[in-house]
């Protein structure tokens, strides 16, 4: 057994034949087909499968009885989330447990890649998948599948002023006449104001936001289904709305939530909307006394009354000095900054953490480095913070190596263009601290402030982190 195939023998036999659990390979593809035909799933065309298999090839997995395919499971993983899709068995070769295991190394392999969460869809109708999903609340990594009646969603046909929740008859009416798009791999039929798109939801977004269209809501609500033990569900829009509500009381750089309800397992929030580009941060660039101005406030954001995420749990690795009691927002990717009439504004604060408010700067640097600065004039630029100037800087030194150690895995990884710029940015940084510590010995330290090789700055437009 080859390690790109890390296959795992199942021990037990099926009609004289080893179970083995495999990855995909594609001379596979044509009896994947006909077993999903057979199991009466819908078929994921070739050029979707290559896409989705150029980011995550070890979640493709296949039961093989010999030579014969008799099971498959789609994962796909975002860093963020995964999904478990199209998950099937032969039906001559049912209750044989054979999907058991298949999802058993499927969360294997999540767990591996560091995923906090994983979903899936159960349609109503479908009692045999939702009493297989029930079935697995004793497995290592519980899968706690739910569903809702067509009666019980937000669609079109939802009367207005139906459950009395504050701000229900304005979300009624906004999403019964929005034009809507759905992001999904497993839909087959959608409401007439709604256009199904089953590729990538990142690039589909993004050419959204450029057509000139006019206003336009992202809003999401989780359908059917969470993993992992609960705490995991943090990550989801109730922990996005609770750290808005907190960041809200103390800076005005959080949007306001004008109304949020929950009602038949859906969680609603309605914020306000925020008009105007992103930031300029390219050095010298006027949009930088924007977020000075930001962080300052954030530098005053206390973190309480919710189990935010702790350095360990949003970056990977900790140090000491990054405990803290300060609410960070921890992914100020330009894109999630936006510059109005009342200064800079930050948007999705999913990934908001406690931590000592130098972390925020810390992850700032990245970003610099990717908007022109060197890694010596972002350093120079945070020096006006009096936290990053009581930071040590072998803490410092050990922040940027790890995060250029965690880019650098990640990178090796995934073939997102996102993904090896912050690689190169994050490790450019680590070059710099490693120089910096040398020239600390001979006093040199502050000759290298500013004057570091120049760079270019990346083209492309990295996901949030």
């Amino acid at each position: 057994m080859t390690p790109d195939a890390i296959e795992r023998t199942c021990g037990d036999e099926l009609r004289g034949a080893v179970i083995q659990i495999r990855q995909f390979r594609w001379p596979d593809y044509d009896a994947v087909v006909g077993l999903w035909e057979a199991a009466g799933r819908d078929v994921l065309p070739r050029d979707e499968l290559e896409a989705k298999l150029r980011r995550d090839p070890r979640l493709f997995l296949l039961a093989v009885a010999g030579e014969v395919v008799v099971g498959v499971v789609l994962g796909t993983y975002d860093d963020r989330r995964g999904w478990i899709l199209r998950l099937a068995v032969d039906p001559a070769h049912r209750r044989q447990s054979i999907a058991t295991r298949l999802i058993g190394e499927l969360e294997r392999r999540f767990a591996a890649l560091g995923c906090p969460r994983v979903n899936l869809l159960v349609m109503p109708e479908d009692v045999g998948a939702l009493r297989f999903w029930q079935a697995l609340d004793g497995h290592p990594a519980p899968v706690r599948a739910q569903t809702l009646g067509d009666d019980e969603l937000p669609l079109a046909d939802r009367r207005p002023g139906a459950g009395g929740h504050p701000g229900g008859d304005e979300f009624a009416h906004r999403w019964r006449d929005m034009p809507k798009v759905d992001f999904s791999s497993t839909t087959s039929t959608v409401d007439w104001n709604t256009r199904l798109f089953t590729g990538d939801a990142v690039t589909e977004i993004t050419r959204l936001k450029a057509e000139d269209s006019g206003p336009m809501d992202i809003t999401g609500a989780t359908l059917a289904a969470a993993a992992a033990e609960p705490a995991a569900a943090w990550q989801s829009l109730r922990y996005e709305l609770a750290a808005t509500l907190a960041a809200a009381k103390v800076t005005h750089t959080a949007p306001v939530v004008r109304w949020h309800f929950e009602t038949a397992g859906w969680l609603v929030m309605g914020a306000e909307l925020l008009n105007g580009p992103h930031p300029d941060l390219s050095p010298g660039a006027a949009d930088l006394d924007l977020l000075t101005a930001a962080l300052k406030g954030l530098q005053e954001t206390p973190a309480v009354g919710e189990p935010w995420f702790t350095p360990a749990a949003r970056l990977g690795w900790s140090h000491p000095a990054m405990d803290g009691t300060m609410l960070i927002h921890s992914d100020l990717i330009p894109t999630n900054m936006i510059v109005t009439a009342d200064g800079l504004r930050i948007v999705d604060w999913a990934w908001a953490t406690r931590a000592a408010p130098w972390v925020e700067l810390a992850l700032l640097v990245q970003w610099l480095i990717g908007s022109g600065h060197t890694a010596g004039q972002a350093e120079e630029w945070l020096s006006q913070f009096p936290v990053w100037e009581a930071t040590g800087p072998d803490v410092l030194d050990d922040f940027a190596v790890r995060n250029a150690a965690k880019w650098s895995t990640k990178a090796r990884q995934h073939p997102d263009r996102w993904v090896h710029d912050l690689a190169d940015w994050t490790g450019e940084w680590a070059i710099f601290r490693r120089d910096f510590m040398f020239a600390r010995a001979d006093g040199r330290q502050r000759s290298l402030l500013g004057h570091h090789p120049a760079r270019r700055a990346s083209g492309s437009s990295p996901a949030p982190s």
